[in-house]
């Protein structure tokens, strides 16, 4: 019980110290800076008022400041520095400016410097493709400059695509695979063919992150609601984010206090109704800036249920957010980010899709067809046979079903972040604090039939306390970072899930009762030379240690509950590896980088449940499963004429060593006739692969008219060895053209383009936006031979209309069509196993049409 109360006693004391905060929010800003080369007075400034200034370094190279001693506000401040620059500052944020070519004498400018609290539409229609910012580094930087493959994803992108949370960016964000692995409440991120095991506990390989804190897998969609950015990092990611991966990362930002208030509202299909709206509560100068932003939504079902319960894949969802930021005229400043989400949802559908056995071999996953379940689900007759409910099933179209369970998914999520800044004489520190708890009570008919052949009833509530400590400093030659990273995961109550599978008189349905805790520490270090001549080194090392342990009972339904005390001996795992990042960058150029980069990222070993009998004692426990890669990449902006042109490419291959996968042994594989050691599933070390693929992104603007983009991806990742022990060959394909990466899709390609149809005093400005996503066949399955769990090639496109009328840029009206050719398509797996006979699949949502109106005040 110590754990909850240490991890909010950070979250108390900020409050404390928040309200004695001194009135200085808004105060103007001290600096003394000497006049010398201008790169190195403006990281003087930037050190000496803690105010962000983003610039290119060639864009500043060869240039002098004159230097100042004042006291003034923020903007004429810098102004004093860039005096006979030929540069101007645009205010991006409350306390940060990114540096731009000055207009000539008496020209007219192509872009205005926008207002800091004007609309996030305006603003983003006039964004230079050169002046995308970035945090893929843990600080601010353009995306043209990051030696990574990034993308980026805006806020307008999130709202054009719907869908829920990270789910939306399956499309916005191309290599990223966002999908439900037997339900939505537990997504799959997919990067570069990288995923988590198809069962157990393993580590993710790919790991979002809110306002710097990772996320807890379980029940980790939020909804996407004032946000400031999202973007998703491509490849290993090793030494600076907390956890490590060996797929990638997503980093999403919401909005700090200081930007503009606003209130949504949309309706459309299904009887949608959803309402999001957010401002500040301060005043400009108070002590402590406070922005309350809440979101709320409502859908019907789009699967119709014809069994028990209501219709599938409805929506039911509030969440409230609460930013509370300290910035005086000091060195330290304050951000506290408490939320909370509920959702009260049937989940989502698992549509009936096949049946097994279906030839060839499809080794590996047990056999639900056995003498004793015939009867029950093999009799011949309607009622009780698995394949006269599949033809019905294909009969009605996935849109819906009829199952034997009433679903639910309850969601709880809560949150609380400390962030905690200290800048003073070019050493800037930043301590992060988080707490988050999730619970998740739910009931899935996974097989997706009126048959009770595989049923999962679940109530899991777990906490997270992560903390990270973190020091960067830098000059003209360079710079650093070096910090220490603590996680523990632990469980808050009763965690309880019955699997009723294939249940006949002889196997009953079962309650397992697990408790796993974790505990993560790390340090890190990464450092910066400037070598001259443009180019820039970059080397970075991390060595982390994971413990994990774990107890599980499983006992016949019904039974009572039993708590952590009463589950016995749990076994316990520990592993460690050294992970680092090492590359070379070139920006000789104006707006152009080449970088060539080696990383290395893991995944944490861990412990397999219960303790198990002799014979499987080898493999009670497994190691880090770790990806190396290579990466060469180009970026490049600039234009002829009216033009603008952004071009990122980046071209990869990965060495994947010790993969973890799931097998699924039948009670009593051990022979030793003690069900209480006998496990539902365990994860092994088994084999080796790579990874190589191309990413390719272009956008194009011709003045503010019309704006284009195209990306597209590849990736082509297979098993080069498999390494299986014998007793366990029964389990698993053991040749590695038996084996298949899957939720990757070989190749995805997205096209958009806004198209400003009229922008005058008379009729207002009206933009029309198209977007199409093309995937490649999709794998929901492993195994090479089975021909369940497959997605052929599909499209899905998007269009849509925007209308800010005349002289009203506060008030902006949208009308968007999803699905717009109501494209059926799996977008998850379901239960794809033998052992229980059926298959299922989750489909993307139908055509959906929606109307919004949005007002900035």
């Amino acid at each position: 019980m110590r754990r909850p109360t240490s991890c909010t006693a950070p979250a108390l004391a900020a409050v404390a110290l928040l309200a004695q905060a001194p009135a200085a929010l808004a105060a103007p800003l001290r600096f003394d800076v000497p006049a010398g080369p201008l790169e190195g007075a403006l990281q003087a400034y930037a050190a000496q008022t803690g105010v962000d200034v983003l610039f290119a370094p060639q864009a500043v190279a060869g240039l002098r400041s004159p230097g100042g001693r004042a006291v003034s506000e923020p903007e004429e401040a810098l102004k004093r520095l860039l005096r006979g620059s030929g540069l101007t500052a645009r205010r991006i944020g409350p306390r940060a400016f990114a540096l731009t070519p000055a207009a000539a004498p008496g020209a007219k400018s192509a872009v205005r410097a926008p207002d800091p609290r004007q609309s996030d539409a305006r603003s983003q229609a006039v964004e230079p493709l050169d002046a995308v910012l970035v945090q893929a580094r843990r600080r601010e930087e353009r995306l043209i400059d990051v030696p990574a493959s990034v993308a980026a994803v805006s806020a307008a992108d999130l709202d054009r695509l719907g869908g829920d949370g990270t789910l939306a960016l399956r499309q916005a964000a191309l290599g990223l695979t966002a999908a439900g692995q037997v339900s939505v409440e537990t997504p799959t991120l997919v990067i570069r063919g990288q995923r988590r095991a198809t069962a157990g506990d393993s580590a993710l390989s790919v790991i979002t992150y809110v306002n710097e804190a990772p996320l807890p897998n379980n029940g980790s969609i939020l909804p996407s609601f004032d946000l400031s950015e999202v973007q998703v990092l491509r490849g290993p990611q090793g030494v600076l984010f907390g956890r490590n991966t060996t797929g990638g990362a997503l980093l999403i930002h919401t909005n700090e206090p200081g930007r503009d208030a606003y209130v949504r509202a949309a309706t459309g299909s299904y009887r949608l109704r959803e309402i999001e709206a957010a401002a500040d509560l301060t005043k400009a100068g108070a002590p402590v800036a406070v922005r309350l932003a809440a979101y709320g939504l409502k859908r019907d079902g789009v699967v119709e249920n014809l069994g028990a319960g209501g219709d599938l894949d409805d929506r039911d969802q509030a969440a409230v957010r609460l930013s509370l930021a300290w910035k005086p005229d000091g060195p330290l400043s304050a951000l506290l980010v408490l939320d909370g989400f509920r959702a009260w949802e049937t989940g989502s559908a698992a549509i009936l899709s096949g049946s097994y056995p279906n030839p060839p071999d499809v080794t590996g996953g047990g056999n639900g067809r056995t003498p004793q379940a015939a009867p029950y689900f093999d009799c011949g007759v309607a009622g009780c046979d698995i394949d006269i409910a599949l033809a019905r099933q294909k009969a009605r179209g996935t849109r819906a079903t009829d199952i034997d369970l009433p679903p639910r998914s309850d969601r709880r999520n809560d949150g609380a972040t400390l962030r905690l800044d200290w800048r003073e004489g070019g050493l800037n520190l930043r301590s992060v604090t988080a707490y988050r708890r999730s619970v998740l009570d739910s009931a899935l008919d996974s097989d997706g039939s009126p048959l009770p052949l595989n049923q999962i009833v679940r109530h899991i509530d777990l906490g997270q306390f992560t903390q990270e400590v973190r020091a960067s400093g830098g000059g003209q030659d360079g710079g650093w970072q070096a910090g220490v990273f603590y996680m523990s995961t632990a469980p808050v109550g009763v965690q309880r899930t019955l699997w009723a599978s294939v249940v006949t008189p002889t196997n009953p349905a079962r309650v397992e009762f697990q408790y796993r805790r974790g505990e993560s520490l790390a340090g890190f270090l990464d450092a910066t030379r400037r070598l001259g001549a443009g180019f820039e080194l970059e080397a970075g090392l991390r060595y982390t240690r994971d413990v994990s342990s774990a107890c599980l009972v499983r006992v016949a339904a019904p039974a009572a509950d039993i708590s952590e005390a009463a589950c016995g001996e749990a076994g316990r795992a520990q592993s460690s590896a050294p992970t680092w990042t090492l590359g070379l960058t070139w920006r000789g150029r104006p707006n152009l980088t080449v970088y060539a980069v080696t990383r290395r990222g893991y995944r944490a070993g861990g412990v397999n449940a219960p303790n198990f009998g002799s014979l499987l004692e080898a493999y009670q426990v497994y190691a880090p499963e770790s990806l190396t890669d290579v990466e060469l990449g180009l970026k490049w902006a600039g234009g002829a004429g009216e033009w603008r042109h952004r071009v990122d490419a980046a071209l990869f291959r990965g060495w994947s060593r010790d993969i973890q996968r799931a097998l699924f042994p039948a009670e009593n594989f051990d022979g030793d006739d003690i069900a209480a050691n006998d496990p539902p599933n365990l994860i092994i070390n088994a084999g080796s692969a790579t990874i190589s693929g191309l990413e390719l992104g272009w956008r194009g603007q011709w003045t503010q008219r019309l704006t284009l983009s195209a990306s597209a991806t590849l990736t082509q990742a297979r098993f080069t060895a498999l390494t299986v022990p014998t007793l366990l060959a029964g389990l698993t394909p053991t040749d590695p053209d038996s084996l298949r990466f899957s939720y990757s899709p070989p190749y995805t390609a997205r096209l958009t383009a806004d198209w400003r149809l009229f922008d005058d005093d008379r009729l207002g400005r009206w933009t029309l936006w198209g977007d199409l996503f093309q995937s490649g066949p999709v794998r929901y399955v492993e195994r090479a031979h089975d021909s369940n769990g497959m997605q052929k090639a599909f499209a899905v496109a998007g269009a849509g209309l925007t209308v800010q009328p005349p002289r009203r840029d506060d008030l902006t009206l949208t009308l968007a069509v999803r699905n717009l050719f109501d494209e059926v398509y799996a977008a998850g797996g379901g239960a794809i196993t033998p052992a229980v006979t059926a298959t299922s699949m989750i489909y993307g949502e139908p055509r959906t049409v929606e109307v919004a109106v949005r007002r900035r005040f």
